[in-house]
């Protein structure tokens, strides 16, 4: 998502900086039919870039559109066996008119029936897979089963009754409808119970907070770039005219600023920005243990330790390089494609470069020969490095 703003703001950035390049071309020369052509191509591209900017505002408002036409389809559908009751209106026998008219009642109803029975039954089954207490996982499996029976039971004493509708037809489809009305009011009375209460989604005032310098920029942006648009069309039509002309440059420079404003802000309130800081704080300071214990070594004024032995710091820097190595490709995976698993896995990560970098200085202070000391030290140390560049890249995206 990140990425995707990013690349609308660098378009309209560049169609902006083309508009302008038009504007003042065709101020300059007002008659040239190129200049004006350049002109009105520039102004569609910036219009372009204005929607993409704002696609994933349209994409919504198209979901809730065809959704609201579904659920109209789905309505039209029910009203269409209704309206089949007008047929009555050319009918002169009132018995079978009557008839008629509860046939299309009944009928019409078991179309409804039909319909949500079966999004209950698959609710039923969702609900199933996404519970992890096996007692409610099997009462709703067997919940659903009890609606598809009970529903398919009712479904044949309708097709009787609409072949023969007579008054017993009608009063077994009446109790057939009755184990159906029972096993959803079992079902309903389960899961209305608190262990499956759900909670509506609430956003904090933190995150309110958060989202406020993206939205707030990427409003103004799209808001400039519709005036912007604006005056070039009349800038098109009457380009000598120069309170227009220093009315789009306004905007044009608002825009700039807003896009400006939004790419900063998408950086900065990118998912784990702030642990890739507090990273590569922690490997500057790991490098800088590594500066100081290199320089006492060249000195030979290294203080050993008495708290280990070298093999216990060998092993700790073992141990510590093996679960850096492990770490490299999962935060590489979380940088590329998981942002959401980015600070997490950063954090880990560094944590494990203070033992490295205390094992390494506690092994070079119980290894009497000064070179393996600045040996050792050094290549801890390119390690830590290595992982400072990887920490930019990872923070950069």
């Amino acid at each position: 998502m990140q990425k995707r703003l990013l690349a609308a703001a660098r378009q309209l950035a560049d169609a902006t900086a083309n508009m302008v390049d038009a504007a003042k071309g065709c101020a300059s020369s007002p008659n040239d039919s190129e200049q004006q052509k350049r002109l009105r191509g520039a102004s569609e591209d910036l219009r372009a870039a204005t929607n993409i900017a704002a696609s994933n505002a349209l994409k919504k408002k198209l979901i809730r559109r065809l959704e609201n036409a579904a659920r109209r389809t789905a309505s039209a559908t029910t009203q269409l066996i209704n309206a089949s009751k007008n047929a009555n209106k050319s009918n002169t026998n009132k018995t079978s008119e009557h008839q008629l008219t509860q046939q299309c009642q009944v009928l019409s109803a078991a179309t409804v029936v039909a319909k949500h029975t079966s999004a209950l039954c698959n609710a039923c089954r969702l609900a199933s897979s996404k519970t992890s207490n096996p007692v409610a996982k099997r009462h709703f499996v067997q919940s659903a089963k009890d609606v598809a029976n009970s529903t398919a039971n009712l479904v044949k004493a309708i097709k009787v009754l609409d072949q023969d509708f007579t008054e017993e037809n009608r009063q077994r489809c009446a109790e057939a409808a009755k184990p159906l009305t029972d096993a959803v009011d079992e079902l309903t009375t389960f899961a209305s119970s608190p262990e499956f209460a759900s909670m509506p989604a609430k956003i904090s005032p933190e995150a309110r907070k958060a989202q406020e310098p993206i939205v707030s920029a990427g409003k103004a942006m799209i808001d400039g770039a519709c005036h912007m648009v604006t005056a070039a069309k009349q800038l098109a039509v009457n380009p000598k005219d120069p309170p227009i002309y220093q009315l789009y440059s306004n905007h044009s420079k608002s825009v700039s600023e807003a896009i400006k404003r939004l790419v900063s802000s998408i950086k900065d309130c990118a998912p784990g920005q702030r642990e890739c800081d507090e990273s590569i704080d922690k490997l500057n300071r790991s490098i800088r243990d590594l500066d100081q214990a290199s320089l006492a070594a060249i000195s030979q004024s290294l203080q050993q330790r008495t708290e280990k032995s070298l093999r216990g710091f060998q092993e700790q820097m073992i141990g510590s390089a093996r679960e850096i190595h492990d770490l490299c490709s999962k935060v590489k995976d979380s940088a590329k494609a998981e942002s959401e698993n980015l600070g997490h896995r950063v954090t880990m990560m560094a944590s494990y470069f203070g033992p490295l970098s205390d094992g390494a200085v506690g092994a070079a202070l119980l290894i009497q020969n000064s070179k393996q000391q600045t040996h050792i030290l050094d290549l801890t140390k390119t390690v830590a490095e290595s992982a400072l560049q990887f920490m930019y890249s990872c923070k950069e995206g």
